[in-house]
């Protein structure tokens, strides 16, 4: 998307560091934080607009992320706690006799209900839906609640899972079922449900981790993959040594060191049943021989330089001011090379805003066991810009920005903002204390293929460049739908929120942020 921002009606005022709380309405519902020997677990997701269950599964956070887990009693989620969320009740129906069940399903707003033909999550298919939204425990609002007749086995255990997606007023979720005799079971008890987290057998790896050979200073990954499934845990070993913090199915050495040469790298797998332990892979390290080059650079302000280099390098040398050289003659003040050794901030005496200046390193070393040094002559070109461009998160498309007319053409792609993290471009510059910024919107373009309607423009400030980072923005879509509005990150990791709702007015779209102590007010 290319949209032109240009140097007015209220949103919301929020305080940047306020915390939020939820407070849940009372229920006659079973609800407890630990595993219990029979019912369900249920996975609450928070913050999610729309109310069709696809508005669940398509969100960040899903499956893996849920604001909550807790275990229910019964086939039966909480009723009326909550707006713009979902739930998810997951477990393993075991059937009392052999014969034909028929399962209905009710929620508030959208549900889908889904079984399995085995203990297999993978094997799930659905069996019945609510299309709307009904009363709780009204089973006969649509002929999607009701499931056809499965053919199930006795004591057989058979994955279960329900989905509820809320958007506003009343909200539930149940699941019900016809025995063979007859029987209806409203909701489906506690004694007839398993939840999701038992195991059934001890693990049993299907891949073993494999011999690999890497280079000094890079990263390294191992896994292993299991052919039972249900949770477990995982602990990785080198050399029979326990690593610090290795607990996924994938183990990740960010940085290999020639000590690490010839290394025996296994897993130990566990979960109730039992605990199993992989074959030894083999770590081969060899020298790094590579100069480190450099990247790239940009300014930040008009007395800062910053540049990125293609590996880690010596702090020792990078923090020399004598190995760097700036034309047209600037002075090096400082030079402060960051935490991971890939990039070096350089404070320099003042620029020239438009002015492109040449920067010239040497000397520069990498870390390896033999340091090699950067080639000599080497150097890189920078215009100096009012704001600093850099793609926030794991961007397909680059983004940019350059001056126009009295304002900024400013291009970028990705997934955009307002789930747990942002992809987006970010042209921006540092600010502290209070500030009042305000600016006119005059509109999107789009490069090929047709205008995304939830395309977001406008001003944000970030506590940090993290993906994830918290932050406040006042934004406007193309959408007359959407509008402006405000949206915000309160904690690090969280999903955004939004505030307000004001209609857009292209190419006259003013948008303005102030910050006065530690509350930042959003206007359109």
């Amino acid at each position: 998307m290319i949209f032109k921002i240009h140097q007015v009606g209220f949103l919301k005022a929020i305080p940047f560091y306020s915390v939020a709380l939820t407070l849940y309405a009372a229920s006659s519902i079973g609800v407890t934080q630990t595993i219990p020997e029979n019912g369900l677990r249920m996975d609450v997701y928070e913050g999610i607009p729309g109310n069709a269950v696809a508005d669940l599964i398509n969100a960040d956070k899903y499956p893996d992320q849920p604001d909550r887990t807790e275990y229910v009693e019964e086939f039966e989620a909480p009723v009326d706690v909550l707006d713009n969320y979902g739930v998810r009740l997951s477990g393993y129906v075991v059937p009392p006799t052999t014969g034909d069940y028929t399962f209905w399903m009710a929620s508030d707003d959208g549900g889908a209900l889904f079984l399995s033909s085995d203990e297999n999550p993978a094997n799930s298919t659905m069996i019945a839906n609510v299309p709307g939204w009904t009363s709780s425990r009204e089973w006969g609002r649509f002929p999607e609640q009701q499931s056809d007749p499965i053919r199930l086995e006795a004591n057989q255990s058979y994955y279960v899972e329900a989905l509820m997606k809320e958007q506003g007023g009343g909200d539930n979720l149940a699941v019900r079922w016809r025995l063979p005799d007859g029987t209806i079971e409203e909701p489906i008890p506690n004694s007839r449900l398993l939840p999701f987290g038992i195991s059934f057998e001890p693990p049993a790896i299907e891949e073993q981790p494999q011999d690999l050979t890497g280079t000094e200073n890079e990263s390294a990954s191992f896994t292993v993959t299991l052919s039972t499934i249900g949770p477990r845990e995982y602990q990785w070993f080198k050399n029979n040594t326990p690593i610090p913090g290795a607990t996924q199915e994938t183990l990740i050495l960010p940085r290999l060191s020639l000590q690490d040469d010839g290394a025996s790298i296994t897993v130990e797998i566990s979960n109730a049943q039992g605990t199993t332990r992989s074959e030894a892979a083999t770590l081969s390290v060899l020298p790094d021989t590579t100069a480190p080059t450099l990247v790239s650079g940009l300014n930040l302000g008009l007395n800062q330089i910053i540049l990125n280099f293609s590996e880690p390098i010596d702090p020792t040398s990078a923090s020399d001011p004598n190995n760097y050289t700036v034309t047209p003659e600037i002075e090096t003040l400082q030079a402060t090379p960051d935490g991971n050794g890939l990039s070096v901030t350089l404070d320099v005496t003042p620029m020239q805003l438009g002015q492109t200046y040449t920067i010239q390193v040497s000397n520069i070393l990498d870390t390896a066991n033999t340091p090699n040094p950067v080639a000599a002559g080497t150097q890189i070109e920078i215009e100096v810009t009012r704001y600093t461009p850099l793609d926030i998160g794991s961007t397909v498309t680059p983004g940019g920005s350059e001056p126009i007319d009295n304002g900024l053409l400013i291009s970028g792609g990705g997934n955009g903002t307002g789930g747990q993290t942002d992809q987006f471009h970010f042209s921006y510059q540092q600010r502290t204390g209070d500030f009042d910024i305000r600016g006119r919107l005059e509109g999107f373009s789009v490069l090929e293929g047709s205008l995304n309607q939830m395309a977001k423009a406008g001003w944000m400030v970030r506590d940090s460049l993290s993906a994830n980072a918290r932050y406040v923005a006042a934004l406007a879509t193309p959408s007359p739908i959407e509008g402006a509005f405000m949206e915000y990150r309160s904690n690090a990791g969280s999903p955004a929120q939004r505030r307000g709702d004001y209609p857009v007015t292209f190419p006259n779209q003013w948008l303005r942020l102030k910050r006065t102590g530690s509350s930042i007010t959003a206007y359109a």
